[in-house]
């Protein structure tokens, strides 16, 4: 053990979602009360069964991604539901494949039909990537389908991976990341369809033609004739590259074991780390987000048990049961430490301004928390598949409740724990600038415009220069989370405080606090830019 405190991690009252069904309900466990003030609650509840696998912050609002069962039809389409910031709908589709259309309007059926799926998205600059997978019941075989929607999610084009040269005949995506020409996404894949897989990063343009593609099977062995699966199930950006994790099956009839690859720029990997927490459960990773606390990098979640999160089963058996963990990981791949949860699965983590916070399923019921605690968890059945950033201090959780032998996709934002705010500054000013990326400030200002400098991947510098909203006493800000930028390629250089109740406007505030460690924050963050011509 380091000579730090592990429970850093997932920062005690961080960020952490209500997941009660009534708004301001009280919460009792182990003698302790929680309160939770409900902002915006969604279920998709059309039978017989849905979930939302993923949720994403757009510019305005969220877009949540998932599957749908269809009345009376035995198959399954891809759901998405977009959302406003105030949680009005905007759109809601379900999404069918070609392949799924054509095999419909075969008159006698004459086999099972392909079912769909949606896992992930991205924001494009005219609309979304809507990513998922179609699944054949006669080969037994999930492949890859990518939506071009526009705003309104009204399919542009729709294309299939199954026919990469040397690739492909197996896959599925479950997670990705931004990049500067597009989008890196990870899953699993197979030339073959006897249900062997690597792992698989696929390279998108913005308008979801493939750029390029890459293998990684865990073991060498020709994947055309096994069944072993090796699956990357989430990617993050690194401080020198990108690190994606899954799990991996070392031997046929053999548990999965945990599995976390760093890779370079290039995709070059830089090391390999495997685990398994239980001898004869399988251990998977499910996500892994960026740290920045002093000691690790980055901090993976995941499952000791037999659980899946993804695929169709988890209609017809929607319920999780199992442990969890959590690890903390330098970006040279070692381990700084690792909790295990009893009894709780976790399937997703998230960075807040307060720290990491993870959701799973803790006795049955949809959880939010961190190591040391449960902050919320919800009154029903149900399970928190994914978490994004809501307005100001909120977090959005997303899954499915659970009814019986039936699941409704749900959704849910609430605010922070008030007994989660940042103490006083220490330096008894009304700023302190805790690192290169963030500044808590006291008092009572109507708005407060942040200045920040950034790499935005193309070789010239970045610049922001907007609002992000009132503090109420004490509030701490985190430019980075603000714009979904990557902590590593982000300086928040100054704060300007406003008093007056007119439109926030640069320049005009009451008062404007530089970052006093700015220098040194260029040096160590974009010392990699001319800050003075933009050029690399």
């Amino acid at each position: 053990m380091v000579g730090f405190d592990r429970r850093r991690f997932l920062a005690a009252t961080a960020s952490a979602a209500a997941l009660s069904s009534m708004t301001g309900a009280a919460m009792a466990r182990d003698g302790q009360n929680d309160t939770a003030t409900s902002r915006i609650e969604w279920e998709y509840n059309r039978p017989p069964s849905s979930l939302y696998e993923d949720v994403l912050r757009t510019d305005d609002g969220y877009l949540l991604v998932g599957g749908t069962d269809v009345p009376d039809q035995y198959e399954t389409r891809g759901l998405a539901t977009s959302l406003s910031a105030d949680g009005d709908e905007r759109w809601e589709q379900t999404y069918q494949s070609n392949p799924q259309r054509e095999a419909r309007g075969i008159e006698p059926q004459t086999g099972p039909i392909p079912e769909d799926w949606l896992t992930l998205s991205f924001e494009t600059d005219d609309g979304y990537l809507l990513i998922g997978w179609t699944y054949f019941d006669g080969p037994a075989v999930y492949v890859t389908r990518i939506y071009d929607v526009d705003e309104d999610g009204t399919v542009r084009s729709e294309q299939s991976l199954g026919d990469l040269e040397d690739a492909s005949a197996f896959s599925y995506l479950t997670d990705g990341v931004e990049t500067a020409d597009g989008f890196l996404c990870c899953g699993a894949e197979s030339p073959g369809i006897m249900l062997g897989s690597a792992g698989w990063l696929v390279e998108l343009e913005r308008d979801g033609s493939v750029n390029g593609y890459t293998r990684y099977p865990a073991t060498e062995r020709d994947l055309e004739t096994t069944s072993r699966a090796d699956v990357f199930r989430a990617i993050t950006r690194a401080p020198n590259g990108y690190v994606v994790a899954g799990s991996y099956e070392p031997e046929p009839n053999e548990p999965a074991r945990g599995w976390i690859v760093g890779l370079d720029e290039d995709l070059n990997e830089r090391w390999d780390e495997r685990f398994a927490l239980e001898e004869d459960e399988p251990t998977i990773v499910y996500d892994i987000v960026p740290s920045n606390v002093e000691g690790y990098d980055f901090v993976v979640v995941g499952t000791t048990g037999a659980i899946d999160r993804f695929g169709r089963s988890i209609l017809t058996d929607p319920t999780a049961a199992g442990d969890g963990f959590v690890a903390g990981y330098t970006d040279d791949g070692e381990r700084q430490w690792l909790e295990v949860l009893d009894g709780q699965p976790l399937f997703c983590a998230l960075r807040t301004p307060s720290g990491v916070v993870a959701g799973g399923v803790r006795d049955g019921a949809g959880w939010v928390g961190t190591v040391d605690r449960t902050d919320f968890e919800a009154d029903q059945p149900s399970v928190v598949s994914s978490l994004a950033r809501g307005p100001g201090n909120e977090v959005v959780a997303a899954g499915r409740r659970i009814e019986g032998e039936q699941s409704a996709a749900w959704a849910r934002t609430v605010s922070m724990d008030p007994r989660s705010q940042p103490k006083d500054p220490s330096n008894g000013d009304a700023t302190e600038y805790l690192d290169c990326q963030r500044v808590r400030v006291v008092g009572d200002y109507t708005d407060v415009i942040v200045r920040i400098t950034f790499d935005p991947g193309d070789g010239e510098v970045g610049t922001i220069i907007e609002p992000v909203g009132a503090v109420n006493g004490n509030r701490l800000i985190d430019s980075v989370a603000e714009f979904n930028l990557d902590l590593n390629d982000a300086v928040l250089t100054s704060v300007e405080l406003f008093t007056s109740d007119e439109p926030a406007v640069p320049g005009l505030g009451e008062e404007q606090i530089a970052n006093p460690n700015v220098d040194a924050c260029f040096d160590d963050v974009l010392g990699h830019l001319d800050l003075d011509t933009g050029e690399q």
